[in-house]
């Protein structure tokens, strides 16, 4: 049993020392609880594919007959499964104590009616009145012949 323990010791090492880097980074990068939910969905990503591989080794080592193969694929396939158990209860009690954590924020809309092109690209109609800019605001050189005493110094409108 020990000698068993033994041989997944460096597995848990290197995820242990993956764990911490990980968790380091993006908590100085952005914040503590984004650094966990990083963590945790590299951890689920990573837990889960070394568990398929350890259980195709397994699988296979046991249609070959390879018993001492197989004795450690199924060591490291426990150790895999029990990082990713470990994983998944990480998460239920992240979520447990961030409600919000799921609901991401969406994108928002304007509203336009229908045809009517967004006024943010200068182009087009505006939705309140479905005319298009130029209807709506006379060109300037116009402006300025209809109000000559803007030009003026302390002239105005």
């Amino acid at each position: 049993m020990i000698a068993r323990l033994s041989r997944i010791v460096p597995l848990l090492i290197v995820l242990a020392v993956v764990a911490a880097i990980v968790y380091l980074v993006a908590a100085w990068r952005y914040s503590p609880n984004r650094g966990k939910e990083i963590l945790i969905k590299a951890f689920t990503w990573l837990t889960g594919i070394l568990s398929g591989v350890f259980a195709l080794v397994s699988l296979y080592a046991l249609l070959d007959g390879n018993e001492l193969i197989l004795d450690l694929g199924l060591s490291f396939l426990v150790a895999a499964l029990i990082g990713l158990a470990i994983t998944r209860i990480c998460r239920a009690v992240f979520v447990r104590n961030h409600p919000g954590w799921k609901k991401k924020p969406m994108k928002t809309t304007r509203p336009t009616t229908p045809g009517a092109r967004s006024p943010r690209r200068g182009k087009g109609k505006t939705p309140e009145r479905g005319r298009p800019f130029s209807e709506i605001i006379p060109p300037y050189e116009a402006w300025i012949h209809e109000n000559p005493a803007c030009l003026q110094p302390g002239g105005g409108s």
